[in-house]
């Protein structure tokens, strides 16, 4: 009887070029032009991306006059002899951070699947034909690296790549926004999520890579270096100020994503902006109902103004929200977008430090406790955040904080 065998799986890569993708065929993904294209005499979208590295390195690139011209990577074609002298023109950190990004970070800027293919594949390839939103990706692989601690030995390569890259990106934002369409409507809502992340990431990252310190940004020196060392440790509500400070950059998240929404979804990204169906999701769990139920019976009783007493009631319904959202992993991205909905008066509330705004806020770090272990930009937010609202609320309404014990043990 002839001997049974189990055929392995096949894992199929999405790593490859442009063109080898087109023909169906795999791709070696070698340098700076994979060997399928060579063998082909045709130009190779990786090609794209170690040109563009070359020439953001401060290079020079010996071109053909159909090099120059405007149009998309297959419409170009490149002499052999600047293909062959390509690999010397682009630095070692450039490639493996290309790379990092390919494997590691693409699958950490949204969790939904459908929303992760597109970071992984379409929006790179976006990326190779649009300089300043490739640094931008492979920027927010520099940070990603300086997060986990990975390779200590090259920090300082990695914290001089995102001062270096990183801050074009918000530039290119504003110069999108001077003329928003539905030709650069992805690329616009693309890199507004990136800035969210950084500025989620930030509190995590060197001064010195931090994009939002006045130390980051060009003409800068060692006293100003210094001087915003000592206001970050003089305060006295650090995790909520970083916590405000990241919502008021990325407010603009959300506009983008109001008014883009449907020019994204018509351009083939609506993962992007994807939303659950509420009507099928699971009920909230019995014992935050009752929680939630008893915080509101609590402003309530406690509360005169009309308008603070919308602001509650809008958060309240979104937590309910929220935690039904919760019991369905693959909509994990929308606990992050919570925080980034908060109304100008929300934030307002937490500026003043209200003790109802913050139970609200402690209630939103249970949740994203579950999400940070994938999303190496919100690492240890959640425990810090929650630790610093206990200790700011008194014992009337940090009892309503007894339900989310469970998980912080």
């Amino acid at each position: 009887m002839p001997v049974s065998t189990t055929r392995r799986p096949h894992a199929k890569s999405r790593l490859g070029c442009a063109q080898c993708k087109a023909r169906r065929v795999k791709c070696d993904q070698a340098a700076p032009a994979c060997s399928a294209c060579v063998r082909r005499k045709q130009v190779c979208s990786l090609t794209e991306v170690h040109l563009h590295i070359a020439r953001s390195n401060g290079n020079t690139v010996e071109t053909t006059p159909s090099q120059s011209s405007l149009g998309s990577p297959r419409n170009r074609s490149y002499s052999s002899s600047a293909i062959q002298s390509c690999p010397t023109l682009f630095s070692s950190i450039d490639l493996e951070l290309t790379h990092f990004y390919a494997t590691q970070t693409c699958s950490t800027l949204m969790l939904r699947p459908q929303a992760a293919a597109l970071w992984k594949d379409d929006l790179f390839d976006m990326a190779l034909e649009h300089p300043a939103f490739l640094d931008a990706l492979l920027a927010t692989a520099a940070m990603h690296k300086l997060v986990l601690g990975v390779c200590s030995a090259k920090h300082d390569a990695y914290t001089e790549f995102v001062k270096r890259k990183g801050s074009q990106l918000i530039p290119y934002l504003l110069s999108m926004l001077e003329s928003p369409s539905e030709e650069n409507c992805v690329l616009l809502f693309a890199s507004s999520i990136l800035l969210t992340i950084w500025a989620f990431a930030s509190v995590h990252l060197p001064l010195d890579a931090n994009l939002f310190a006045a130390s980051s940004f060009p003409g800068s020196d060692a006293s100003s270096c210094q001087n915003a060392e000592r206001q970050l440790s003089g305060r006295r509500t650090p995790k909520l100020d970083d916590l405000l400070t990241a919502i008021n950059i990325s407010s603009g998240t959300r506009v983008v994503a109001k008014d883009m929404a449907y020019a994204v979804k018509k351009r083939g990204f609506a993962a992007l902006v994807a939303s659950p169906d509420y009507n099928i999701l699971p009920p909230v769990p019995a014992d935050i109902h009752t929680a939630l139920d008893c915080l509101s019976v609590h402003w309530k009783a406690t509360v005169s103004s009309f308008q603070r007493a919308e602001i509650y009631q809008l958060q309240t319904d979104r937590l309910h929200e929220i935690f039904r959202v919760a019991q369905c992993p693959e909509w994990h991205d929308m606990i992050f977008g919570f925080a980034a909905r908060f109304t100008k008066d929300m934030i307002c509330l937490l500026e003043q430090k209200d003790p109802c705004a913050l139970v609200i806020v402690a209630y939103w770090t249970a949740l994203l406790r579950g999400v940070e272990g994938v999303c190496w930009w919100l690492k240890a937010w959640s425990k810090e955040l929650y630790t610093e609202i206990k200790s700011m609320l008194d014992v009337e309404w940090r009892a309503h904080l007894e339900v989310l014990s469970i998980y912080f043990t």
